[in-house]
């Protein structure tokens, strides 16, 4: 079972319909082959997502508690940070990510792990680091 990192947008691609892929769905297929490791904020950022989405109308009442129900089904292990927060303002900084894509990176390198996303800058940043990438942004 190898460990991959999974961020926020990844898991969405599971969760939101607007943001499924092909790849999103094949990843998802063989989650029993990896051990999904996030920072603790993933958490935080998942669930703001789906509300700004149920606030907004993109989603009604019932995909919402649908997509939570299946969001708190998924194996994934919250990480405490790798890194103190001023450190991993400056790796952010210096990446040009935000704060939060810089920690799913951070997590990635530390750990020696792949990293799942939709992300391009992340992917890319991951990518140019020699960390495995999982493209969910691929729809074939």
């Amino acid at each position: 079972m190898t460990q991959v990192v999974v961020d926020a947008s990844a898991a969405l691609a599971w969760l939101v319909p607007s943001q499924a892929s092909q790849a999103g769905w094949r990843f998802l297929a063989s989650i029993q082959d990896h051990s999904l490791v996030a920072p603790k904020i993933f958490d935080w950022e998942v669930r703001n997502v789906l509300l700004a989405l149920a606030r907004r109308g993109a989603v009604d009442s019932n995909a919402y508690n649908e997509a939570l129900g299946v969001y708190e089904q998924l194996p994934i292990d919250f990480s405490e940070p790798v890194a103190e927060l001023r450190d991993l303002a400056t790796f952010a900084r210096q990446s040009g990510l935000s704060l939060f894509d810089a920690a799913y990176v951070a997590l990635a390198l530390d750990r020696e792990c792949g990293l799942v996303s939709r992300d391009a800058a992340q992917l890319g940043l991951a990518s140019a680091s020699g960390i495995a990438c999982f493209d969910l942004r691929v729809t074939e």
